[in-house]
């Protein structure tokens, strides 16, 4: 996804593998593994996963039994991390074998996989007529860099065999941490495992203690790739299981992956005690999982005496398994809410009319002492549903409550496509500070499927006037050669296609060249201060507000006038402080971008748009303005928006008119969605301000009392 739509990489040839191969799609389990199809979608896998473990043995005998609890214990770490693996949307589509090959350093399943011991088959067919080669390779030796794997252009990840883990006393646990729960990213991920032997079982003496045969540690945010943690799994290798061991398995650990404060992504301290942490919550993990199955074999075999203790630990740690492994364990339920109504408070103003308490006090109504519409509210109250008899102090459900709720609320971009419909695309300045010395759209017109590109040139043709703007008309729809370029984003022209993607290739192909002659020694504008050093200023936005006298003469430097008196006579030392305060500008970020559809009729003398906008009149003037079309004749409609905050205020109106012009001259529906990084590369956001102040103080001579005497504030905002 980033490669396609940030890189624009293209891939010519896009495969979609037929579930009539069912080795690509099946997830079977054997007496030995999990045979994971590469294509299967990982809710299918967790689905799966979730069947075995709550599945009994089919027989009654105890190998079946045995086989049961084996793949239960192999197949809930699994589920527990799919869980919180991106959302349900992403899990119905995605598929283990792509999250394999995609290699990310921070993926939650391929530590998981690394340390659970899987294995990859790859197939490949090296000629037409040959027969298919397959060849296993180890999931911990499968990444060999940032985004590389160990795999040829010929070969397909056919399958992902996952061992079983033993019935007991061998522990698998999943780790993971990132800024939510989610549908997000990992910080640091983790899988480990071990496997854990009575100590005279290992050496044949008569011990006391259990012994780590074997452990598998992997990571995923703690390098380039998913690495695993050999040096630290070897320092744990044969040792007793205790807290001495891992606690010195946490200080290798700090050692094996020390990062520089500059590695790529950053936090690295954090994330160095992220892994440490994990390592000491699976030791927890496997004490209270080791409990229980000591437990069990001392209720069901009468040679409880050969099995050590588990080891102890701190009381304040010893929460149980559940809690160990943090949230991906945890109990996740449904999403639900609940929305509760305060009662209504009505005061009291001069229409009121009190109903006055009962003469007679035969009653204890406390209405009586409310205002009319309290009184009603209270009483309605009380009403059941069914014999309600208005809605005063009720509430009521929002009249597109259900839609929004349920996804059913159509919006801009989700109206049916109309015939012969085209996809817009915006052709953006990618420099500024520079003068526009050209626009070659031939590029693009050469690209199949591109139907048009459309600059100033055209909406000269159509007599149009360029010129916009919420209250002067200081912008323009496109902007026109020879212009000075304001910021990269700034509109240039749009190019419409077939398809948005055909769009997107025409308008990335426009060849724009711009011209710095006579720009030589001059500089950007693009903070506050730039703009103050370089005098760039509304002359019209310039006001000033003045209030008793002279502030300049009033807030002089301490060493020519120490001493005030305030207008009610008091005296004191004047205390004069100066500074600055910034507030930073915001952007929107509605859900719902920038989107029109412009629909043109009677031969394009008519245009009706339907657009996400907050100044449907707005729309309409510069629509017409620009495409040279009577306003009586132009129609904009807004049923809903996805959110604007006043970002769709004035903001929105460029999507419309780029659209309405490719709609007039082309005379065919043209629809403009902007991508979220195209809308906030234009819009800008709410203004950042920044004050300059001095103030001057009294400080009383009698009581130390402190009142403010002068106040000279000069107030810039990037408007």
């Amino acid at each position: 996804g980033i490669e396609t739509k940030f890189k624009h990489a293209r891939y010519p040839r896009m495969i979609h593998p037929s579930e009539s191969i069912h080795t690509l799609y099946e997830i079977v389990a054997t007496e030995k593994h999990f045979a994971i199809g590469a294509c299967s979608s990982l809710s299918n896998l967790q689905k799966a996963c979730h069947d075995y473990m709550t599945a009994t043995a089919a027989a009654s005998n105890d190998s079946s039994e045995v086989l049961s609890i084996r793949r239960s214990r192999t197949a809930t770490p699994i589920h527990d991390m799919l869980r919180w693996f991106a959302s349900t949307q992403i899990r119905n589509v995605a598929c283990l074998g792509g999250n394999l090959a995609t290699a990310s350093p921070i993926s939650d399943m391929n530590p998981l996989l690394c340390s659970l011991g899987a294995t990859l088959v790859l197939a490949s067919r090296p000629t037409a007529t040959g027969a298919i080669r397959r060849r296993h390779v180890p999931v911990s030796d499968f990444f060999v860099g940032y985004r590389r794997v160990q795999k040829g252009d010929a070969e397909v990840i056919e399958r992902v065999d996952v061992p079983l883990v033993r019935e007991r006393f061998e522990y698998v646990a999943p780790f993971k941490q990132a800024r939510r729960r989610e549908d997000d990213i990992s910080i640091v991920t983790s899988g480990m495992r071990i496997k854990l032997v009575p100590s005279e079982e290992k050496t044949g003496g008569e011990g006391n203690c259990w012994i780590i045969e074997s452990v598998s540690i992997a990571f995923g945010g703690m390098a380039p790739k998913t690495v695993m943690a050999n040096d630290t799994m070897q320092s744990m290798l044969g040792k007793p299981f205790d807290e001495a061991t891992f606690a010195h398995a946490r200080g290798v650990m700090m050692k094996e992956f020390a990062m520089p404060d500059d590695v790529p992504g950053g936090q690295s301290q954090y994330r160095l005690t992220l892994a440490c942490s994990f390592l000491h919550r699976f030791y927890l993990y496997c004490v209270a999982e080791l409990r229980s199955d000591v437990a069990e074999m001392k209720a069901v075999s009468e040679t409880m005496h050969e099995y050590p203790p588990a080891p102890m630990i701190p009381i304040e740690e010893d929460c149980g398994a559940g809690t160990t492994t943090g949230f991906v364990s945890a109990p996740k339920p449904s999403i639900g809410g609940v929305q509760r109504y305060p009662a209504p408070k009505v005061a009291v103003g001069l229409e009121a009319k009190h109903l006055g308490p009962d003469p007679n006090g035969t009653t204890n109504d406390t209405t009586k002492d409310l205002p009319l519409a309290a009184a009603a509210a209270a009483k309605n109250s009380k009403q059941s549903s069914s014999k309600q008899v208005d809605s005063v102090g009720r509430p009521a459900t929002h009249v597109s409550g259900p839609l929004h709720c349920t996804g059913e609320a159509a919006y801009a971009d989700d109206i049916p496509a109309p015939a012969n419909l085209l996809h817009g695309s915006l052709i953006l300045a990618s420099k500024c500070h520079a003068k526009l010395a050209s626009v070659d759209v031939a590029p693009a017109l050469q690209i199949p499927g591109v139907v048009g590109a459309f600059t100033y040139e055209d909406i000269v043709k159509l007599g149009g006037d360029n010129r916009m703007g919420p209250i002067l008309l200081d912008e323009v729809a496109f902007l026109p050669i020879g212009d000075l370029v304001e910021f990269v984003g700034q509109v240039l022209g749009i190019v419409v296609g077939v398809t948005q993607d055909i769009a997107e290739s025409g308008s990335r192909a426009v060849a724009v060249e711009y011209d710095e002659e006579g720009l030589e020694g001059t500089k950007a504008v693009v903070s506050i201060e730039d703009a103050i050093e370089a005098s760039s200023f509304w002359a019209e936005s310039i006001h000033e507000m003045r209030r008793g006298g002279d502030v300049k003469e009033i807030l002089q430097p301490p060493s020519r006038q120490t001493t005030a008196t305030t207008a009610d006579g008091t005296k004191g030392k004047l205390v004069i402080v100066e500074g600055s305060m910034r507030m930073g500008g915001q952007e929107h970020f509605y859900l719902e971008p920038n989107s029109s559809l412009v629909i043109p009729s009677e031969s394009a003398t008519r245009l009706t748009i339907y657009a996400s906008t907050q100044a449907p009149t707005k729309t309409q003037d510069f629509c017409a303005r620009v495409t040279n079309t009577s306003a009586a004749k132009v129609v904009c409609r807004m049923k809903r928006m996805g959110g604007g905050f006043g970002g769709k205020e004035t903001r929105s109106v460029f999507a419309s008119v780029a659209a309405a012009v490719a709609a007039k001259v082309t005379n065919r529906p043209v629809r403009l969605t902007l991508g979220r990084d195209v809308d906030m590369s234009i819009t800008g956001g709410r203004h950042a301000f920044l004050a300059k102040y001095k103030a001057g103080a009294i400080v009383d001579e009698v009581n130390g009392g402190v009142k403010l005497h002068a106040l000279d504030v000069r107030l810039y905002n990037n408007g």
